[in-house]
Formats: C-alpha cells, sequence, structure tokens
C-alpha cells in the first residue's frame, strides 16, 4: 500500500466540566499543563498531518487561540456533556474539514489525560494501523488479572471457582488510554469496531480520572524521565 495515501488528523479532546478531578485537562504537570503534552507528542510526529484541540474551556480556548501549529476547534455545548461521545466528536470534526475539502483516512486520539508516552510510540502505531489491513483502527491495551463476580441474593458469586489460584486466573484487558486510531470509511466518518489490538507492557501505565492517577503520574516522569524528556523541549 502506497503510503503516500495515507492522512492522518490528531484529535486532543479537551472539554471542561471534568468532576473527579477538577479541571484536570489543565492541571500543571512538570511545568506543563495536562493537555499540553499531548500537543507536544503530536508535534514530535512524522506521520501526523494536522493537529486539533477541541475544547469548550474558555481558558484553554484564549491561551491556544493563536497557536498556528494547531487547529484550535471550539466545541458546542451538545459534544460537550459528561456523556457525549468520542466517536461522535470525531464524526463532527471530519464534517466540518470536509466543508474545506479537507480530508483524512485516520484519525489519532490522544486524550490529555493520559500524559506520557515514548519516543516513536505514536509513529509506530501511526505505520502499524497503515500496514494492517484487517482491522480498522488501533487501541493500545493493558493487561489486568483480577478475580470478578456478581452478588446474586446478597451473596457473593465468584466468576473463577472459589478455589482456583491466583496465578490461574486469566488477564482481562482495559483501554490504556495513551493511544486510539481509528479509520475513515468512504462516508467520511471513523469505523467504530474491529480494532487491532496492542498490548502495551503496562509499565508506562498512566491514565489521570482521580488524584491519586495524577500522583503516581507524576512519579512515573520521575522514575523514567529519560524516556519522556524529549516532550519537555
Amino acid at each position: 500500500m502506497d503510503k503516500n495515501k495515507h492522512k492522518t488528523l490528531c484529535l486532543i479532546p479537551a472539554r471542561s466540566g471534568s468532576k473527579r478531578l477538577l479541571n484536570k485537562n489543565r492541571l500543571n504537570f512538570h511545568g506543563k499543563l495536562l493537555y499540553e503534552w499531548s500537543i507536544s507528542a503530536a508535534l514530535k510526529s512524522n506521520l501526523i498531518n494536522t493537529i486539533c484541540l477541541s475544547t469548550d474551556d474558555s481558558e484553554i480556548i484564549n491561551k491556544e487561540r493563536n497557536n498556528n501549529k494547531i487547529k484550535l476547534h471550539i466545541r458546542n455545548n451538545n459534544l460537550a456533556k459528561d456523556d457525549s461521545s468520542i466517536e461522535d466528536l470525531c464524526d463532527k470534526i471530519l464534517e466540518e474539514f470536509k466543508e474545506e475539502s479537507i480530508f483524512f483516512s485516520h484519525v489519532l486520539l490522544l486524550q490529555p489525560t493520559s500524559p506520557l508516552r515514548e519516543f516513536n510510540l505514536i509513529d509506530n502505531c501511526i505505520n502499524l494501523c497503515y500496514s494492517e489491513l484487517k482491522t480498522t483502527g488501533l487501541i493500545e491495551i493493558d493487561s489486568i488479572k483480577i478475580c470478578t463476580g456478581k452478588i446474586v441474593d446478597n451473596i457473593w458469586v465468584p466468576d473463577n471457582p472459589p478455589d482456583l489460584q491466583s496465578q490461574f486466573v486469566k488477564k482481562t484487558f482495559i483501554p490504556s488510554g495513551r493511544i486510539f486510531i481509528y479509520k475513515i470509511n468512504s462516508k467520511n466518518k471513523i469505523l467504530r469496531s474491529n480494532y487491532y489490538a496492542l498490548e502495551s507492557n503496562n509499565k508506562f501505565q498512566n491514565n489521570i480520572d482521580y488524584p491519586e492517577d495524577f500522583r503516581k503520574a507524576e512519579k512515573l516522569f520521575l522514575d523514567f524521565r529519560n524516556q519522556f524528556e524529549y516532550l519537555l523541549n
């Protein structure tokens, strides 16, 4: 496949109104606002054609209004609610680019709440997605081992036999939060299933929803500063 046919839009969604960690997308994280880490990572990529920052946060809008390295998308209220879909936001932004006769083959989603991405992670994932023809996107996943179950009539009913040793519990998987890639179909909308599963080694797990997540990510940066210091330049 001719890679020159590929064009990737990087979308960084940074809405206001977070409940669990107030204004989390613009918290100061080792000298930079949280969303700025994703912009820095995108700017280091050789395969991203356009960086779009989508926000309804007035402080972010005022700060980035004259940033000529990104496309600032001011998000309307119906796409900035707690239950608003990132997938719907992608489709809306693609529609707006189409009105300017700008088209892409892929959308790369970089969430501000996962600020730490090692060098070349993004381009390696984009290249993998370009070459993987059987899937319609890519998602990085972390593995966890957890003993799950149900409560039935106030009785704990484990999903695994109660005498199963922990080393034999099967792994389950969750999105890492660091990287998602969607292919775009002929109707200029993202494809919403059948993603290539890129399993991480959990070493750089950082997905910030709560204050304790923020503290863990701060420590992760300090522990592996050499992996992430390029994002400070």
